[in-house]
């Protein structure tokens, strides 16, 4: 270990206890920093300052700027072209040239560093070869050699001075570490060289400072964020406010760089980007405005041009002329010891501590200094009116046991030693006997937050008393110390880490660790958090990551171990987390330190502590127990009351036994100060209330089953009137039931599902509703109730324009279709009425999280949790949150305890949503208090964001917690443990003033009317519906006002003044045009969801409708579509005719268009068959005949007539024409005389369909046709059967059989059967679903499997299941004689059978097989199988007993959406499966085999549930307990599920490096595929990325060959042009790249498939990774050709529809030692390799991974030579041995064991390549440097080898190992390829 010379080891070391001291601690800790000397983030805006004239020495100064450029090497020339246009800008302000050049290896004896010199730069250092972070991959000893190494070279450059350090990458990754502080840079090189300053820590500036003018935050585009946008993911180095040189380790000085920096600004804008310059000008002045001194940070490249640096300085010295100075670091350095030490450095001539103490000794808010050494002893105190030093002597030199503290109310700093101490009175240091330690070893630290530092040390606590300490009835907790018995620091922290103001216990080190809560002065620290006894020294690859460990703060031989306290976590920073851990750091939060003591509760105040909101926003509690319990949600009534509804009875009654015990409060704030302070009880007993809404003189409770409304009628505040005005909610499981009321802006109350369903009754009106699959909106004045788009589980909500999001758990999506809408034309097939917003998404806590689900498994330390709890889905509405974040979407993640924010996003009339960019890592709003549990999240009155905080140990719900768990906790309370608590906290920014709430009581209608105008969405929405409950004369007074407040400066306001027009029967076209002439789109859209039934009123406004059917928004696009259904004109149809065709790839577009046309079918469709025939104009044509109605009899004929005629020129009939013809007769029913109309057509459709030379279009068109128009003769019958036989294609197989079957006629299925055997397994599998379909044929089915046993071995578990269930009694006892009873009824005995399963090990690829055979048919996993159940992807930490029990006995617990229903169609129809989507319209059910079906409702006769699971029981048939074994552990070890990208139409977007996975691209079928495009493209400069084999399926699971293949543009392959063997079906063996490097895009990959007709419906790529440095791909757009032209590109390739992802990531597979056994350890062959002569680089040394080599990827990414190795080695025809190695990255290393045979100078030659300029690597002999650094150069390309010489190298006889380390990539991304090392002996 480096000992640092000057005071002994101990005293040194001991000086690195750290305290942490957050903004709310004592003022007492002011002076604790000297005890936290190597934390260089210690500082912020509340800590004293260093402001520029204590230390410049120059009058009128008052800021400093060093401008410090990074990475210099060799001879320099590069940057003295770079920085000569910048010097010579600095010489016109005062003739130097100061200039600071942080220095790898530059050349010392060059002449450029004197021209350096002499211009007034300094030369700094920057270690010897670059490394990201210095302290990584286990290597301490080489990072100390980098550091020192680099000192010593600088230190031999003539009349050189170094002071100065940078660490390299600290702009934007987490390089620097207190280890490398206080072990390396407090050192002394073996030359006896140090420094004294450091510029790497960041700060950055926010709008909270009240020195920084406005100006620069409110003038910028970026506001608050102007400079914090720089911070990198993960990026923690760095501090706030503070641009002030500060002290770190007592020896070093530090100088804040200034964000932003070139690197994190190109990273951000791109390459020398304005915005950036912008940015750094106004970081200059921000830091002449707080009088402070930084660094900036450039580097002579690309990512800044110098003229653009000399603008920076051209804009300092204008604007600030002589205020600011530029000075180089030694400069700085200089006039700091002079100017401020009075002469006395940091660190003396040897490096050692010079008894220099920086602080604020008068606590006046300045920097004061202590010199106590032998030369001078005297305090500095800084006067800032006079802007001078005074002198003041102090007592005695500093020595390790003379500390600091502050007591009394005075705050008067105190100096103890053992024997005596002084008080500082502000003008001198008077001695007080009394405050003698009388030991050694102590701190002086205020533990209570009283005031009053304490005594503290390892025998005891004292505090301070009259006249002396006083002993404290507390020690430190056993175990633990303050220092060792040697004086050395033992590992010891102090932090409120349960945010109660006392300092509370953390230690660690190489024996034990723990942490311990304060309680009281009388117990001390008696509440132990974490605790644990080492197994092993814990640093290294011991290095603890599970959440329940901590790592050492303390190493066991003493040093450092580089942890520090910042902003609510511990953090470590060394090389064992160093490019070994995410951003080179491990990191736990104050929560995951909490350990045990998480499961106590903490106060009000406490808690709010604990939160942390995003940057520049706040928290503030506004109500807390008593006045508040379990409040679940809250809404504020007219006169701005608080009403508040408790669910007590959460989770399962007040008693545990189901009791009612859920209140309505009301809270008010009496004195007006913000905060709520009264209480009254409205009404109590409810059964699990979940919302509440103001309504007239009540309020209205949804507390299931029941929706209430509550009224005081007496005035004491209880509620006498009760009436219950809708009945009938499902009681599920309490977290599953109705909640939510949400005033839309049609003047009705939204109401969520719940997912529980119910038949719901209006006591009112006596309507009842089914709920099934549908949310609910009521008008509770009338009792009127309707369906609404669902199901929601909790938190259907609405922006201002009237977008909905809702969610289910984990799952929030867009409610893309309101059934009010569907409902008008039940004939339309509609897209999906929800449209997915986010999948399961990491979360960040900074709590320990507290999850009693029986199947959670805790995720590694400092790594994302998944959401699994998402609840309350809303949107802010107000405006004060604009400009400071994006709209979104926000939501409650009460597991994980914080409120989670995605930014929205639109893609036409879908919403999309992602991680906002600067919460990348972090969340909205988090606690570090694990019970805080976000409930609810609504928009206040006066425009913050509230939160209803339940409050409660336990968030989940019993039925997903082990049943004995579940009995202790309702023993012991913890089950409601809570219950008498609860929090609302309000959240809002800190830049802004909140409105003042509005006071809507007793307001008349012009007044409420005037409160419109706002942008407050609680304000208005209170408005419009007080308006609403006014009489119709009363509100005829509104109407004036609400006219004006369509003038309002506020679009929401416009737009709802439209809506509250309309509900008061008082919109007048005026009106209406005046919203359709609005310039916001959302105002516009209003306009037209409101007025519709103004157009036959006014035909203008039915023109101007028809204009915004061109609209630039595509939701007023839609919105004008609907609107034009209730327009009776003509000119309607023909607009939505040409919009239909216009809009036919949109789904939601053309859902709109036909929903209208309903009413004015015959326009639209004669407008569609008049345009250009196209498959697109067809299909619309064929939907709209369908929709002819009663008018089909009378309008079909015609068209009919002109469809059916015979083709003039001879060919045969179109599909189209012939899918038109199915179509029309389907709409007119069976009528012989039309039917007759198409004979000719018919003749055709049956020649066309056994053709074999027609395409398959044209074949299923025509099997169509021949089912409607011709009778069931024999003749087509034949005709038919002939099709199912193998050759022909299965599609045409399917059509024909479900043809043959398709009604109750039992003549045919007969012959079908009869050729079973010969049916492959699509045409069985459609035979047996249209046999089952029918009860005659299913009888005719069992009868014939009874006779031919064969049969029943076709027909899957699920599938009997349905038939052992079958309702028929004589079905089902056949069914149990052939199946024999497929299922046992005794399901505990079969789990009991299959016990041994959880505990056996299976084998997972035996796993994957029986998933494929036994489970693929209904869930995906891995990209495998069909999504009819549950996807299982985001499901692999439950534990396997969960996953047994629902293969095993499914029926345990079922949840409604997959619960089997049995549908019954008035034609005779019998289907099964699950409700996958509910209109009121249709319901499509998902069958058992993943088949789709969407019935329309009129055909419906009964929709029955069977009580059971989609899931089958019985499976134990299917799969035995060996198999279980190896299922489970497949389902345990699967991909996992990456975080959900974002498609549009037919392109997957939004990729980055949190998608490098392998894609299953899913879409509709494509029949007659012969080829499919990918076309890419990607963001950066280059457009490069790898996948590993492409695969191509049909009917989802039946691979399809890829034959050939082409690029545009570029190469097709890397390693050879062998296209083919890129699908080869072995994805480790070959790499598919595009171009390397080109800068065209985008590229397009196409594929060639087997001969065949191919209905293509999904695309897998088996692996996307991207190249960091070349850019990373961004999207995927998929098209598919059924073209045959030789030349792919000529090909004609479509857009496929429905496009579905999805990505997984790698799986973590774990290689038995058999099928991958590392080389035995030793020379490569078990000889040394000679020199002279050649070092193949191939044939390295045998042995493990970090013995022989170190390799950053585990896998060889190449070639198989010597595969069983992680070095990647790569097969070339111009190596000398046929291979080299590549895929170099830096922190790599590969040893050699050599022979020398002679001792002498060598010259070594080494051909390399690289594909633009390679990196740095160098060898060394023995550990020491050999060659220094070398630079790989552009060879022009990867397979183009130059070879590089280096002399002059020395070498001694003998053996000796060579290293080659890997120390930089270059512009190709990597360090380079290397093939061989000749070595030749020159003398």
């Amino acid at each position: 270990m480096m000992q640092t010379k000057g005071f002994p080891i101990a005293a040194a070391a001991i000086f690195s206890l750290l305290f942490n001291l957050p903004v709310q601690s004592s003022e007492a800790n002011r002076l604790a920093h000297l005890d936290e000397p190597n934390n260089p983030w210690q500082v912020n805006i509340k800590s004293a300052k260093l402001i520029t004239p204590q230390w410049i020495g120059e009058e009128g100064v008052q800021g400093v700027a060093v401008l410090a450029i990074d990475d210099m090497s060799g001879d320099g020339q590069n940057f003295r072209d770079y920085l000569t246009p910048i010097i010579e800008r600095l010489k016109l302000i005062d003739g130097r040239g100061p200039v600071s050049i942080t220095c790898n290896r530059p050349e010392p004896d060059h002449a450029n560093m004197q021209w350096f010199f002499e211009q007034g730069v300094s030369l700094e250092t920057h270690t010897l070869t670059h490394p990201c972070p210095l302290l990584q991959r286990y290597d301490f000893r080489r990072a100390r050699a980098n550091y020192h190494g680099c000192v010593d070279l600088l230190a031999m450059i003539p009349n050189n001075r170094s002071v100065g350090f940078r660490f390299p990458c600290m702009d934007g990754q987490n390089t620097p570490s207190p280890r490398a502080y206080a072990e390396i840079m407090n050192g002394v090189s073996d030359l006896g060289n140090f420094m004294t300053s450091s510029t790497s820590v960041g700060v950055v500036f926010t709008p909270d400072d009240p020195e920084i003018p406005k100006s620069i935050f409110d003038d910028d585009p970026s506001g608050a964020r102007r400079f914090s946008k720089y911070l990198m993911n993960g990026f923690v180095n760095y501090v706030e406010n503070y641009p002030y040189p500060f002290v770190v380790g007592n020896l070093i000085w530090e100088l804040p760089f200034v964000y932003p920096n070139d690197y994190t600004g190109q990273a951000l804008h791109g390459n020398q980007n304005p915005v950036t310059i912008a940015d750094f000008k106004a970081a200059v002045d921000a830091t002449v405005a707080k009088q402070g001194a930084v660094s900036l940070c450039f580097h002579a490249g690309g990512w800044m041009s110098n003229k653009q640096m000399v603008d920076i300085v051209d804009h300092s010295d204008k604007t600030h002329g002589k205020k600011v100075k530029f000075l180089n670091m030694r400069e700085m350095d200089e006039r700091i010891v002079k100017n401020m030490l009075a002469g006395h450095p940091l660190r003396r001539e040897d490096g050692g501590d010079n008894g220099v103490r920086v602080f604020d000794i008068n606590a006046d808010g300045f920097m004061d200094v202590l010199i106590a050494n032998k030369k001078a002893q005297v305090t500095r105190i800084w006067q800032p009116k006079k802007s001078q030093w005074l002198d003041i002597p102090f007592p005695v030199e500093l020595d390790h046991d003379l500390r600091f503290g502050v007591l009394g109310e005075l705050s008067q700093p105190v100096a103890v030693t053992p024997e005596t101490g002084w008080r500082f009175n502000g003008k001198a240091w008077l001695e007080e006997k009394s405050l003698a330690s009388n030991q050694s070893g102590f701190r002086l630290f205020d533990i209570n937050n009283d005031g009053n530092v304490e005594l503290i040390s390892n025998g005891s606590i004292k505090e301070r008393v009259k006249n002396g300490w006083k002993l404290l009835p507390f020690k430190f907790p056993e175990g633990t110390a303050l220092e060792t018995k040697e004086g050395r620091d033992a590992g010891m922290r102090f932090a409120d880490i349960n945010d109660d103001g006392n300092q509370d216990v953390i230690f660690s080190n190489g024996e034990r660790f723990g942490t311990w809560i304060f309680e009281s002065m009388e117990k001390g620290w008696a509440r132990r958090g974490l605790y644990g006894e080492r197994e092993n020294n814990g640093v290294g690859e011991n290095h603890p990551r599970g959440r329940n460990q901590l790592p050492p703060i303390v190493r066991a031989d003493g040093s450092n171990n580089g942890a520090w306290i910042n902003r609510g976590h511990l953090y470590w920073q060394n090389e064992d987390t160093g490019a070994v851990m995410s951003h080179h750091i491990d990191q736990r939060s104050f929560g995951d330190l909490m350990g045990d003591q998480v499961n106590y509760p903490r106060t009000a105040k406490a808690s709010l502590r604990a939160m942390e909101p995003r940057p520049d926003f706040r928290v503030e509690l506004v109500a807390a127990e008593p006045l508040v319990m379990d409040p679940v949600d809250v809404a504020w009534g007219p006169d701005g009351t608080m009403w508040v509804v408790e669910m007590a009875d959460y989770p399962i009654g007040i008693d545990n036994k189901d009791k009612p015990g859920s209140r309505v409060a009301a809270i008010t704030d009496t004195d007006g100060d913000g905060q709520y302070d009264k209480r009254t009880l409205l009404a109590d007993g409810l059964e699990t209330a979940s919302s509440v809404l103001p309504w007239r003189d009540g309020v209205l409770v949804v507390a299931p089953p029941s929706v209430w409304f509550l009224r005081d009628t007496t005035g004491d505040g209880k509620a006498d009137h009760k009436e219950v005005l809708y009945e009938g909610f499902g009681r599920g499981n309490e977290q599953h039931r109705g909640n939510g009321l949400v005033w839309g802006l049609d003047g009705w109350i939204y109401v969520a599902n719940g997912d529980s369903g119910g038949t719901i009754r209006s006591t009112r009106s006596g309507k009842k509703l089914n709920l099934g699959g549908f949310d609910l909106r009521i008008k509770p004045d009338t009792g009127e109730l309707e369906p609404a788009t669902g199901v929601t589980q909790h938190g259907r909500n609405r922006d201002d324009w009237g977008n909905w999001v809702a969610g289910n758990n984990s799952f929030g999506w867009q409610i893309a279709l309101e059934d009010h809408d569907i409902r008008r034309n039940p004939k339309v097939s509609q897209p999906s009425n929800k449209h997915g917003i986010n999948g399961v998404i990491d979360l960040y806590p900074i709590s320990r999280v507290l999850s009693h689900y029986s199947g959670y498994k805790a995720p590694p330390a400092g790594s994302p949790g998944k959401l699994t709890s998402g609840c309350g889905y809303t949107f802010y509405r107000d405006n004060l949150f604009d400009g400071i974040i994006e709209p979104s979407v926000y939501y409650s993640c009460p597991v994980h305890n914080c409120i989670h924010r995605e930014v929205i996003s639109w893609n036409g009339v879908l919403m999309n949503t992602e991680r906002a960019s600067d919460e990348a890592r972090s969340e909205f709003l988090r606690s570090s208090d694990s019970w805080f549990r976000p409930a609810a999240i609504r928009t206040g009155p006066d425009g913050a964001m509230y939160v209803a905080d339940l409050y409660r140990l336990v968030i989940e719900h019993p039925e997903w917690i082990d049943d004995t768990l579940e009995k202790e906790m309702i023993a012991d309370g913890r089950l409601r443990a809570g219950h008498d608590k609860g929090r609302i906290y309000k959240i809002f920014p800190d830049s802004v003033k909140l409105h003042k709430k509005a006071n809507l009581a007793g307001k008349g209608p012009q007044a409420l009317a005037k409160l419109m105008d706002s942008p407050n969405g609680w304000q208005r929405d209170t408005a419009h519906m007080m308006l609403t409950w006014l009489d119709k004369e009363e509100q005829k007074k509104a109407i004036p006002n609400l006219h004006q407040v369509l003038n309002s400066q506020f679009p929401a306001a416009r737009a709802q003044a439209l809506s509250a027009l309309n509900d008061l029967d008082s919109l007048w076209p005026k009106a209406m045009q005046k919203g359709l002439e609005d310039k916001h789109a959302g105002v516009r859209r209003n306009a037209l969801r409101v007025g519709g039934g103004l157009l036959n009123q006014n035909s203008e406004l039915g023109q101007m409708v028809v204009n915004l059917l061109d609209d630039e928004d595509a939701h007023v696009q839609r919105r004008a579509a609907y609107t034009l259904g209730y327009w009776d004109d003509p000119t309607a149809g023909q607009a939505l005719g040409k919009f239909l065709v216009k809009n036919a790839d949109r789904p939601y577009m053309r859902a709109a268009a036909l929903t209208s046309a309903g009413a004015i079918p015959d326009e639209v469709l004669i407008t569609v068959l008049a345009a250009e025939r196209t498959p697109v104009t067809v299909a619309l044509g064929t939907e709209l005949m369908s929709m002819l109605g009663d008018d089909a009899k009378k309008f079909v004929p015609p068209v009919l007539t002109r469809i059916a005629a015979k083709p003039a020129d001879g060919n045969s009939y179109e599909d189209w024409k012939l899918i038109a013809a199915t179509r029309l007769l389907e709409a007119v029913g069976d009528d012989e005389g039309i039917r007759a109309k198409v004979a000719p057509m018919l003749k055709g459709a049956r020649e066309i369909v056994t053709d074999e030379n027609q395409k398959l279009a044209a074949r299923l068109a025509a099997v169509q046709l021949i089912e409607r128009a011709a009778s069931k003769t024999e003749l087509d019958v034949d005709r038919l059967l002939g099709l199912l036989k193998l050759t022909t294609p299965v599609e045409l197989q399917v059509a024909a059989a479900k043809s043959l079957l398709r009604d109750e006629e039992v003549g045919t299925a007969p012959r079908i059967l009869a050729g079973w055997s010969e049916h492959g397994p699509a045409l069985q599998s459609a035979i047996m679903d249209s046999l089952m379909a029918r009860p005659k044929l299913t009888t005719l089915f069992m009868e014939t499997i009874a006779k031919n046993r064969t049969i029943a071995t076709s027909i899957n578990v699920s599938r009997r299941q349905l038939l052992l269930n079958h309702e028929n009694e004589s079905i089902r006892k056949q069914a149990g004689e052939i199946f024999g009873g497929a299922t046992r009824p005794d399901r505990a005995a079969v789990m009991k059978d299959y016990a041994l399963a959880l505990s056996k090990e299976g084998n997972r690829e035996n796993g994957r097989v029986v998933f494929g055979k036994v489970c693929a048919t209904c869930h995906r996993l891995d990209g495998v199988g069909k999504v009819v159940g549950p996807n299982l992807a985001g499901l692999n930490n439950r534990a396997p007993a969960t996953y047994l029990t629902a293969i095993l006995d499914p029926n345990q617990a079922v949840e409604a959406k997959w619960m089997m229903v049995v549908a019954k169609t008035k034609e005779g129809l019998t289907l099964a499966g699950s409700v996958a989507e509910e209109t009121s319209s249709a319901i499509t059910l998902v069958g058992v085999d993943g088949s789709r079906t969407n019935i329309p409702r009129i055909d419906l006769q009964s929709l029955e549930s069977t009580g059971r699971s989609l899931m089958p029981e019985g499976l134990e048939t299917a799969i035995n307990p060996s198999e279980m074994s190896d299922l489970l552990t497949y389902l345990r070890s699967t991909g996992r599920p990456l975080k959900q990208a974002v498609v549009k139409g037919n392109t997957v977007e939004h990729l980055s490096a949190d998608h490098d996975g392998f894609y299953s691209i899913s879409f509709d079928p494509v029949p007659g595929a012969t080829g499919f495009e990918l076309e890419w493209n990607n963001e950066g400069n280059y457009k490069h990325w790898t996948i590993r084999e492409i695969e191509a399926y049909a009917n989802f699971d039946s691979l399809v060959d890829i034959v050939s293949g082409n690029v545009v543009p570029g190469p097709v392959r890397t390693v050879d042009n062998v296209f083919a063997n890129a699908f080869d079906g072995n994805p480790e063996t070959w790499t598919y790249q595009t171009q390397p490097y080109t800068d065209q895009a985008p590229q397009r990959t196409l594929l060639n498939l087997e001969p065949g007709t191919h209905s293509l419906d999904r695309i897998r790529i088996n692996d996307v990774a991207g190249n960091d440095t070349n850019g990373r791909m961004q999207q995927i757009t998929v098209r598919v050709t059924t073209d045959t032209a030789s030349d792919l590109a000529a090909r004609n390739y479509a857009d496929v529809t429905n496009v579905s992802v999805q990505i997984f990531g790698e799986v973590e597979k774990t290689v038995s030692t058999k099928e991958k056994e590392p080389e035995p350890s030793g020379p490569f062959g078990g000889k040394p390799q000679t020199i002279p002569g050649k070092v193949e680089m191939e044939h390295y040394d045998a042995g493990a991974p970090g013995t022989a080599y170190k390799d950053n990827d585990p896998k060889n990414q190449g070639a198989d030579y010597r595969k069983n190795t992680q070095v990647d080695i790569e097969k070339r025809g111009d190596a000398s041995n046929g291979h080299g190695v590549g895929w170099i990255n830096a922190g790599e290393w590969i040893n050699y064991t050599v022979e020398v045979k002679e001792s002498g100078t060598y010259e070594i030659k080494i051909p390399v390549a690289a594909q633009k300029v390679g990196g740095l690597f160098h060898l060394e002999i023995d550990g020491k440097d050999l060659t220094g650094p070398i630079r790989i150069p552009d060879t022009g390309a990867w397979t183009q080898l130059k070879t590089l010489t280096h002399k002059g190298i020395k070498l001694t006889k003998g053996s000796h190992v060579i290293r080659v380390v890997m120390d930089e990539n270059g512009e190709s991304g990597y360090v380079g390829d290397i093939d061989c090392m000749i070595f030749s002996l020159t003398r």
